[in-house]
């Protein structure tokens, strides 16, 4: 078993080490809990490891991506982005990708293909900001269901080990959380007028993990997970 490590200090203790290799992840939380700090910070370590990543956004553009990660010292230059963004004024999705320019309506095929063609010698994780985003193009909740699963199995295809962020507001269980082969949440906790950020493993295939919310924090170097201490002090 192939693992990979995650780039999130303390996480992979966590995790016994790492993602297993070449599977989908769901990554979830309420708005402003770090999940795009957390899919980039993945994509990092692959830099780190003299490897890249892909990191599609369909929420914000290159520039502003560039600009908020600047503060923990990441160049995005260093990984591939795809834009998957809406065209403001009508009802067109664009897709860019690097020094190239689509304009099409965006669908599963066209995003694919794009994601394919960055597919190149030394990639081997995929980043897609946001899955919530991504189901919002489906009129129903079935045909969301089905390109959804459509996605899950093209990212398994590529061999490349992939996160799959997604926004969370309540304490339901979303298809995807039952697609992906494993699942993390981010969440931000209120106790006695504090906000406390924690992390959860909710499940993993095919390896121990520790169940326990551990406390999290988002400092300039990115996300810290203090994996031995306890989310409330007993």
């Amino acid at each position: 078993m192939i693992k990979v490590k995650t780039g999130v200090a303390g996480l992979d203790k966590m995790l016994n080490g790492g993602l297993i290799a070449g599977r989908p992840y769901l990554v979830s939380g309420v708005p402003g809990a770090g999940k795009s700090i957390f899919g980039m910070q993945f994509l990092m370590q692959a830099v780190q490891e003299g490897k890249s990543g892909v990191y599609i956004t369909m929420e914000e553009r290159r520039r502003g991506l560039k600009q908020n990660f600047e503060v923990f010292g990441w160049d995005i230059d260093k990984v591939r982005v795809v834009e998957a963004t809406p065209e403001l004024g009508n009802n067109m999705w664009e897709i860019r990708a690097e020094a190239s320019f689509i304009n099409m309506t965006l669908n599963m095929n066209n995003l694919t293909d794009t994601i394919k063609q960055h597919l190149v010698s030394g990639v081997d994780r995929i980043v897609l900001d946001s899955i919530t985003t991504l189901k919002m193009l489906y009129p129903s909740e079935v045909d969301a269901r089905r390109e959804i699963l459509s996605m899950i199995h093209f990212l398994t295809d590529t061999g490349c080990t992939s996160l799959l962020l997604a926004e969370k507001w309540d304490d339901g269980r979303s298809m995807e959380s039952f697609l992906a082969e494993g699942s993390i949440e981010l969440r931000i906790i209120e106790e006695k007028g504090i906000k406390k950020r924690a992390l959860e493993i909710k499940k993993m295939r095919g390896t121990d993990f520790d169940e326990q919310w551990r406390p999290m924090k988002i400092t300039n170097r990115g996300i810290i997970v203090y994996a031995d201490e306890a989310l409330f002090k007993p």
